[in-house]
């Protein structure tokens, strides 16, 4: 492949990337398991994990823990805002 289609390709995906995330950023949800848990835990509630199934307790704990998904995936809309 030349350097100039190359430079092409890349192009390419790199702006898909971005019309991909600025179509995600649109996207409005609420009401997920996971919001009742945040919501639960901000107001303190003694056992917040319930409101996530036992799968989803397990992919939290690997959000949380060895995924290392928390260096990118962070604050409220579990994003840096990068691409």
């Amino acid at each position: 492949m030349t350097e100039a289609d190359q430079q092409a390709v890349n192009r390419v995906y790199a702006n898909l990337g971005k019309a991909i995330a600025a179509y995600e950023r649109r996207l409005v949800g609420a009401g997920s398991p996971f919001d009742r848990f945040a919501a639960a835990l901000s107001r303190g509630e003694p056992d917040p994990a319930t409101q996530l199934s036992l799968s989803a307790q397990r992919g939290l704990k690997l959000f949380l823990g060895d995924g290392g998904c928390r260096s990118c995936h962070h604050g409220p809309l579990l994003s840096d805002g990068e691409f």
